[in-house]
Parts: structure tokens; C-alpha cells; sequence
């Protein structure tokens, strides 16, 4: 009995092992796609999003 829960502990670690190494590459592969931002693309994103809003705002007045 003692052997067989060995057995068991022994697969259980193998299984924690097998998913923290894919949790590993997954991360990995999502830090190799992480791209910098500039501060002008951050503020062209900003004016696309002011302008939806306002957009949005009015769309919201006018139907009122």
C-alpha cells in the first residue's frame, strides 16, 4: 500500500511539473510578442478613444 501511494505522489508531481513547464512557455511566448508602445501611438489611441466617446455621448443625447 505504502508503494502504491508513492506511486501516486510520484505521478501527481510529474503532472504539477508537466503543467508549471507549460505554464512557463506560455508566458514565455507571450513576453517574445510584447511590443513597446510610443508615446505618439499611445496618443493617437487616445484621440480614437475621446473621439468614439464623444461619438457615443452625443449619439446618447440626441436619442433622448
Amino acid at each position: 500500500m505504502v508503494k502504491s501511494l508513492d506511486m501516486g505522489v510520484n505521478q501527481l508531481l510529474h503532472e504539477v511539473n508537466q503543467n508549471l513547464e507549460a505554464s512557463r512557455l506560455i508566458f514565455q511566448q507571450f513576453e517574445a510578442r510584447q511590443q513597446e508602445i510610443s508615446l505618439d501611438e499611445w496618443m493617437q489611441i487616445y484621440k480614437k478613444v475621446s473621439q468614439s466617446e464623444q461619438t457615443w455621448l452625443s449619439n446618447i443625447l440626441l436619442s433622448e
